[in-house]
């Protein structure tokens, strides 16, 4: 018999680069895989369907799925996470040194809706008592997806010509919450600090306390290829499991680093010490109080209604859970 042929939209990560060379294959299924810009996969896929698998924002994900008939079921494998208290940025000389001192001010972020916002939003509020109606949210784009916030909320999206890195450095900005580190920073500009200095010792914390490693984004699998070909769903899950596996069998037994830090092999005896050797793990099982989080944040945040939030196995194949 025939392979299925698939296309799968995903990010270059060395946990998914064994499929894109072929060294492990779904079975049953040739995969073409395109390695592409995240915020255009994300796009193509949720606004047209264009690829048969793909990887998704899990913001995008959940607030389509209250919206729209689901175009995607979604397969318990994700490929983007992180911790993301290192990821606020202020001015080195503001005011704002610690995380109540953002009451009352302005956040530039790229999106409202994104990810990585809503974690942040979520952490603020629940370990310092910032509620997002307490400050005024100033975006950069206008949202990929239209999303109708509470009065109480406080959205504008910055004039042409400017940027919200500029607006920081200007004093015109509280912080900046941003997935990407800001080119300042990169450059070594003393203007330029994370609210949370420490910022790896804070989220070693956070995990210790809540066993929560932030979800970003998820794999999904077109609804009419999953209703036709169901078991392409579960051969998909567990070739990405393998290749995870491989990734981190290889990075761990190899003579030399494999990318260009030189404590890299230090860096994850700590953290299987910290979080097992099973540290970035796929499947519902090790997830769900991850995700429950997620979606518990995206409906305080009104992105997605509360009274229609999904639970967790709704998001998900059936054939797999």
């Amino acid at each position: 018999m025939k392979n299925l042929e698939l296309t799968l939209a995903c990010g270059d990560y060395d946990r998914t680069r064994p499929l894109w060379d072929g060294s492990v294959r779904p079975e049953g299924i040739d995969l073409r895989v395109l390695l592409l810009p995240v915020e255009e996969i994300f796009l193509r896929a949720v606004r047209y369907q264009e690829f048969e698998v793909t990887e998704l924002s899990m913001s995008s994900f959940l607030i389509t799925w209250g919206k729209l008939n689901p175009g995607y079921v979604g397969i318990p494998v994700f490929p983007s996470r992180k911790f993301r208290h290192g990821d606020i940025y202020i001015r080195r000389d503001s005011p704002v040194q610690k995380p109540e001192d953002l009451r009352g001010g302005r956040i530039g972020l790229p999106e409202y809706q994104m990810t990585a916002a809503v974690w942040m939003r979520g952490f603020l509020e629940e370990d310092f008592g910032l509620a997002p109606h307490e400050m005024e949210w100033v975006t950069a784009d206008e949202e990929r997806f239209p999303i109708k916030l509470p009065p109480s909320i406080r959205k504008r999206v910055i004039s042409r010509g400017e940027n919200l890195f500029d607006l920081l450095r200007d004093g015109k900005l509280e912080a900046l919450f941003t997935a990407r580190v800001p080119p300042a920073l990169r450059r070594g500009e003393n203007w330029i600090a994370r609210l949370f200095p420490d910022f790896k010792e804070v989220e070693r914390q956070y995990y210790r306390r809540t066993g929560i490693f932030p979800i970003m984004h998820t794999v999904a699998l077109r609804r009419d290829i999953y209703g036709r070909y169901p078991w392409a769903a579960q051969s998909l899950y567990r070739a990405f499991c393998q290749a995870k596996e491989r990734a981190i069998e290889q990075a761990s037994g190899l003579g030399a680093p494999p990318v260009t830090l030189p404590w890299f092999f230090h860096e994850i005896e700590e953290t299987m010490a910290l979080m097992g050797k099973d540290f970035w793990p796929y499947g519902l099982s090790q997830n769900i109080r991850t995700l429950e989080k997620l979606i518990a944040y995206m409906a305080q945040q009104a992105l997605i209604p509360s009274a229609s939030a999904p639970s967790v196995k709704e998001l998900f194949a059936p054939n797999i859970l």
